[in-house]
């Protein structure tokens, strides 16, 4: 497939040594219909590889927002994520009390609620 071979091109490869000028016009061409039916290599990590490796202007004005986007929701994730942990943190904290911990198998998952739930 000669778009996933493009799409590898661009995030292994410096920019330096990229065709600019059909990038630019392969990225504008194909982003819209990749947003519709994304093939397997157009998810978020390879959109992050492309927004940090491409300078800015050769990715079309929805690859950016697409890109920003990707950021924003991850941000947000980390957030939440950092959030749950540092609240099973102090929960454990707190039910070790003075005598130290009730349980000493206890600990933070983070892909569980501090509640337990």
């Amino acid at each position: 497939d000669l778009d996933a071979a493009r799409a590898h091109v661009v995030v292994t490869f410096s920019h330096y040594y990229w065709p600019k000028k059909k990038v630019r016009k392969w990225l504008k061409a194909g982003w819209h219909t990749w947003q519709r039916h994304p093939p397997p290599w157009f998810d978020a990590k390879w959109r992050k590889k492309v927004g940090k490796n491409a300078p800015k202007d050769l990715l079309p004005q929805v690859a950016q927002e697409h890109i920003a986007d990707d950021r924003r929701a991850s941000d947000i994730q980390s957030a939440r994520q950092s959030n749950r942990q540092s609240a099973c943190q102090s929960s454990v904290k707190y039910r070790e009390g003075p005598t130290g911990p009730a349980d000493t198998n206890e600990r933070c998952d983070p892909t569980t609620r501090p509640n337990g739930s």
